[in-house]
């Protein structure tokens, strides 16, 4: 009997395993359809939006089951809505933030800070979706509408993303004098991880602010306050550790001379902080 439940088991997430493979693969033929991506660098950006998708999706292959194809059913659906909420957030990220160049081209001709930020864009979206989907998704509710309270919530968190990397871009200018989307333009790869830092931080901490039981306006609200309490922390941390840690640098010497394992270790350290806050609020 045991045996017959262990390859029920193994038989039911074989499909749904299969049915996220077929997505997958779908996905990566529209991107390559939409983009113009090119060999050199389509599997880098497929990769990378299936990768996000599977966070962002994650939660509905877990919980409570409602019947095989209810579940897919449910699943196929907040999985394109996921698709096309990842493609609306890479146009107006490329267009808000990296407007003066085209950022596939950029990627394929090898410009890996690029990519290292587009990879930290997608990420950050997925983590966003899945704390979203995993708050808000109920069989009992109209899907339609939360469909829309969904699509609302990401619109206004993907905003908070783009001006928490103005903002601090804007600090970063004051301070030392550097532009951090101009040295990312340069294939800056210390620039691509701090950027990269920031958005993790972001959407990590964002994604504490939804709960089912909190209306629009709270969280809203709530995604406000967690957003300033996020470049708060960015800020706070990185100073601790460029005065404890690295004494005889500072990010200045570190982005103008490219000294990327420094910035891999400072990133590193700050992320690890955010990962133990995240784990301790969740």
């Amino acid at each position: 009997m045991e045996l017959d439940k262990i390859l029920y088991e193994i038989t039911l997430n074989s499909i749904y395993l299969g049915n996220f493979l077929i997505f997958s693969l779908l996905v990566f033929y529209i991107l390559k359809f939409l983009l113009n991506l090119k060999r050199s660098n389509e599997k880098l950006i497929g990769s990378l939006v299936i990768f996000s998708l599977s966070i962002a999706v994650s939660s509905l292959y877990s919980g409570e089951s409602y019947g095989l194809i209810n579940d897919l059913i449910y699943i196929w659906a907040y999985s394109i809505l996921s698709f096309f909420l990842l493609l609306v957030g890479h146009y107006i990220n490329d267009f808000l933030l990296f407007h003066k160049v085209k950022n596939i081209k950029e990627i394929s001709e090898g410009n890996l800070s690029i990519l290292i930020v587009e990879g930290a864009h997608f990420l950050a979206i997925g983590t966003i979706l899945n704390s979203v989907i995993n708050n808000f998704f109920n069989i009992n509710e109209n899907q339609i509408k939360i469909f829309i309270y969904i699509t609302f919530i990401f619109t206004f968190i993907q905003f908070l993303l783009i001006l928490g990397i103005i903002i601090y871009r804007w600090l970063l200018l004051k301070l030392t004098n550097l532009d951090l989307i101009n040295l990312i333009y340069k294939n800056n790869i210390s620039a691509g991880v701090l950027l990269f830092s920031n958005y993790t931080v972001i959407s990590f901490l964002l994604a504490s602010a939804f709960a089912p039981e909190k209306d629009l306006l709270t969280t809203l609200v709530y995604s406000l306050f967690y957003f300033v309490f996020s470049i708060f922390i960015i800020l706070v941390f990185k100073i601790i550790i460029d005065l404890v840690l690295i004494p005889d640098d500072n990010i200045k010497s570190i982005l103008e001379n490219d000294r990327y394992k420094k910035a891999i270790f400072i990133e590193l350290i700050t992320l690890s902080m955010i990962f133990i806050y995240h784990f301790l609020s969740s």
